[in-house]
Formats: structure tokens, C-alpha cells, sequence
């Protein structure tokens, strides 16, 4: 056994690091302009030195609520304005998720009803009287 070379071990288990060296936030905007209600497209370019936790993603959407004739809501206005529960996934129809152009997720187009009765299956009656109202 001494005199093999090193190199043709090659059943031999390879140490891999698999601690946290560091760790930094990068904003992503999306490709086409905001004002584009049809979709919001981010492009994530991986790099071989970095990974990407992609349970560490967030969204960040500035919005606003106005009348359906697209002016401002008076705050004098007789009427309560009010959020509906899982605000954030009734705002979009559809959600698709691909990596390197391959689809990931199947194109949903009732991804509001599907992401709500996720909400109802996994959470108990204690999420439904604080965060899921």
C-alpha cells in the first residue's frame, strides 16, 4: 500500500467545507420595468465560488392602494380600505420558477387560491388568529 500514489485513491471520501465562511445581501431588480403588470422577471446569474440560499430570498414590493379609477383614496372616505389574507400572493395570478431555462414549478394560474389553502392545511388554529389574518 505504500506505494501507490496519492492520486489514484479515488474511492476515497474528499473532505467538502460546509460551514458559512461569510455571508452578504445582494439586491436584485427585475429585468422588465415595474410598470409592466403582465410580470415581474428577476434574473439570478449563479457564480461556482457562491451559493445562492434560495430559502433566504426575499421580496420586497413597494405598493399602493387607490380607487379602480386609479385615483387616491381620501382619508376622509366613509368606507374602511382593508388587506385581504395572503395580500402579498393575491397580488399575482400566476408563478413559475425555472433554473437555466428549464422549468422548475409548473406554470400555475390559480397560484392565489393554491398558496391560501397551503396557509389553512399547514398552519393550526393558533396561525389563524395572529399572522393569517
Amino acid at each position: 500500500m505504500e506505494c501507490l500514489k496519492s492520486g489514484l485513491d479515488i474511492l476515497l471520501k474528499r473532505s467538502i467545507q460546509t460551514s458559512v465562511v461569510n455571508s452578504h445581501n445582494v439586491t436584485y431588480k427585475p429585468i422588465a420595468p415595474a410598470d409592466n403588470t403582465a410580470q415581474l422577471q428577476f434574473n439570478f446569474c449563479g457564480h461556482s465560488d457562491y451559493y445562492i440560499d434560495q430559502s433566504s430570498l426575499h421580496l420586497l414590493l413597494r405598493i399602493k392602494i387607490a380607487k379602480t379609477d386609479g385615483f387616491d383614496i381620501e382619508n376622509t372616505a366613509p368606507n374602511t380600505v382593508g388587506c385581504v389574507n395572503n395580500f402579498l400572493h393575491s397580488m399575482f395570478s400566476s408563478l413559475s420558477v425555472s433554473l437555466n431555462e428549464k422549468a422548475v414549478t409548473l406554470h400555475e394560474t390559480n397560484y392565489h387560491y393554491k398558496a391560501y389553502i397551503k396557509k389553512l392545511q399547514y398552519y393550526g388554529s393558533d396561525g389563524s388568529g395572529t399572522h393569517l389574518i
